[in-house]
């Protein structure tokens, strides 16, 4: 009874051929409907979208990297401001406004009366480094 099913599993070479020629021409209709839908408008639109999608996506990392670098430079900035209002506040050339004060002048009255006399020192040292600076250049 094997033997039986067996000759009808196996295929004659003539069946072979007749099937290789039947799966080559199928293959030849579908290349053919593959290019058929290549070149419709519909589908060079959709690869048309496809790669612009693609371009926008990487304008868009683009963007955010940019936006990131931005806020890291604004944070930059603002410490420098920062650093240099605390130098124009506290730096060699302050008027010391900020030491002598209401409360501070009422326990040292000497400090009022020198006030004037170390903002004279300090813009006549001023002058004189420019001065100087200007000899120089």
């Amino acid at each position: 009874m094997q033997k039986h099913l067996i000759s009808k599993s196996k295929l004659t070479p003539v069946q072979l051929q007749q099937r290789l020629i039947y799966t080559e021409s199928e293959l030849a209709k579908y290349k053919q409907i593959v290019n058929k839908y290549q070149n419709d408008y519909h589908y060079s639109l959709i690869d048309q979208l496809q790669a612009e999608n693609k371009q926008l996506k990487k304008q868009y990392a683009n963007s955010f990297d940019l936006e990131n670098k931005v806020s890291e430079l604004t944070k930059k900035l603002a410490l420098a401001e920062e650093k240099i209002a605390r130098y124009e506040s506290t730096g060699p050339y302050s008027t010391r406004s900020s030491f002598v004060n209401q409360e501070n002048t009422e326990d040292h009255p000497e400090l009022v009366e020198n006030q004037g006399e170390m903002t004279i020192e300090r813009n006549w040292f001023h002058r004189s480094l420019m001065n100087h600076k200007e000899e120089n250049e």
